[in-house]
């Protein structure tokens, strides 16, 4: 008996939803057929329907169309075309490819990101979850060239989960509050725990233990749980936390945990959907509305603890001096850049910021800088112990445009062949020809160190732009017969 796939559609490309796979169970002839309905297809996954788990099929090549009577023949269907076992094998292995494409993703980053696109990737995995549950319908009967593609999938998904149980177990340090870990990171595993059976065993008892479970406490009963206990400024752990040690570390922990936990909910949600054949839009929808509201709360909190720790600035002035004159001058300039890109690493605020570290130097001769609210960015350490520290925050940076990275750094690398002249000495280049002539941009900072002075320099809280929030290279000074080298540092404002 072969195994036919019957579609509403003779197109190159179809939109397939998971209500889809509510089959009809009806032969005809020697023929088994799995009815399957087209959804409209949306003009982007932007418009795509929230209940749907949508992704693209392509290239599907009717065998032969057909026409079906009687009481065999599905409503409002007047027309099918017959897909062949090949076709659909194809089909199974296109749903399944996306989904691990999914999970192989998040293996880098410990979870999966639903955004912007959660709807669309919440279709994708309930999709592929719907066709794991029909081939315990209809597919028990003979092997499945498709399993051995589900059997990576499950284990993707495994790795994926001992990478978020990890995560967990590190954060029992933090947890304080047993309701948090017993309500909410405790029901979830259980409820994982069954799903992973299933995964395990394609069984139909297996399928009906993770219903159970999914009824008693469903992804979004957890997830009324932990809005619940994160609304309570005595129950939010991520502000417990805070009150105890208010760090960059300690936010961004909690605020990692937290959005795990997000990422769990949505894939269980997703996958239940899809394996139980689920067709209540609420939980979803509803679900996803509960990551909006959270998302939003975790970025207000963000803001007001950049707000609280406003003053940082002052710690780090008052700190960098006393810190240097005791054992650590002994530090290399490496080491020294290091231990201070950690100091600044350790608060929350959207300033980037330079660490130049060099040996002690003659001013304007050796080095010099140029900046126009350098009371405000620049913190620095003069000739003291063999060395000079300055420290440069950029409070504009991390909001500019890529664009304005992009210029920086075409104007340094411009300077770097003889364009600067020996016109005096290092202030007298710099006012004269990178600011007055507009070389760089020279609303930030500007700074020259000759090369002998052994420049160390470092970029901290600047995601995306590894040489930090500006650019910087080796220039060379015409100097008429002899050539002068410096190191030139740019920094937005």
């Amino acid at each position: 008996m072969s195994t036919i796939l019957v579609a509403d559609t003779i197109s190159t490309e179809s939109i397939y939803s998971t209500v889809c796979y509510e089959h009809v169970a009806t032969t005809h002839g020697t023929n088994n057929f799995l009815v399957v309905s087209k959804a409209a297809v949306p003009a982007g996954p932007a418009q795509a329907p929230g209940d749907a788990a949508v992704f693209r099929i392509s290239r599907i090549f009717p065998v032969f169309p057909v026409f079906l009577t009687g009481k065999n023949f599905p409503k409002g269907l007047p027309r099918t075309t017959l897909m062949s076992i090949k076709t659909l094998n194809s089909f199974f292995s296109d749903c399944v490819q996306g989904a691990l494409s999914i999970f192989t993703g998040a293996m880098e980053i410990g979870m999966v990101v639903f955004f912007p696109e959660g709807t669309v990737i919440c279709g994708l995995l309930a999709a592929t979850a719907g066709l794991c549950s029909t081939l315990i319908d209809v597919f028990h009967s003979k092997p499945d060239p498709v399993a051995e593609e589900l059997k990576i999938l499950t284990q993707k998904i495994k790795e994926l989960d001992k990478k978020v149980t990890e995560r967990y177990k590190e954060m029992k340090l933090f947890i304080t509050e047993n309701k948090f870990s017993n309500d909410i990171i405790g029901e979830v595993s259980v409820l994982k725990n069954f799903l992973h059976d299933f995964l395990t065993e394609y069984t139909s008892d297996s399928l009906s233990n993770l219903a159970v479970a999914y009824e008693m406490n469903s992804p979004l009963d957890i997830a009324y749980t932990l809005m619940s206990l994160l609304s309570q400024r005595s129950t939010n752990p991520l502000i417990m936390a805070m009150e105890k040690n208010s760090s960059k570390v300690t936010f961004e922990t909690w605020e990692k945990t937290i959005q795990t936990i997000l990422s769990d909910l949505l894939v269980l949600e997703s996958l239940c959907c899809g394996l139980l054949k689920n067709k209540k839009k609420y939980g979803t929808h509803r679900l996803l509305e509960l990551v909006d509201e959270v998302t939003a709360g975790l970025k207000d909190l963000r803001s007001y603890y950049k707000i609280d720790q406003i003053g940082y600035w002052k710690e780090v002035n008052d700190w960098l001096g006393p810190w240097l004159l005791t054992e650590n001058y002994r530090l290399t300039h490496s080491e020294k850049a290091d231990a201070i890109k950690k100091k600044l690493e350790s608060y929350l605020t959207s300033d980037s910021f330079y660490i130049l570290v060099f040996n002690e130097a003659e001013w304007e001769t050796d080095y010099y800088y140029h900046c126009v609210n350098y009371k405000d960015q620049v913190i620095g350490v003069w000739n003291q112990r063999g060395c000079n520290i300055i420290i440069y925050r950029s409070k504009k940076g991390n909001d500019m445009a890529q664009l304005e990275y992009d210029n920086s750094k075409r104007e340094v690398k411009a300077c770097m062949q003889e364009k600067l002249k020996k016109t005096g000495n290092l202030e007298n280049i710099t006012k004269t020809q990178l600011v007055d002539m507009k070389y760089v941009r020279p609303d930030g900072l500007i700074c020259l160190v000759d090369e002998s002075k052994d420049l160390e320099v470092r970029s901290v809280n600047c995601t995306g732009h590894q040489w930090g929030p500006g650019w910087w290279e080796r220039v060379d000074i015409d100097s008429g017969d002899q050539h002068s080298v410096k190191t030139l540092v740019v920094g937005l404002p």
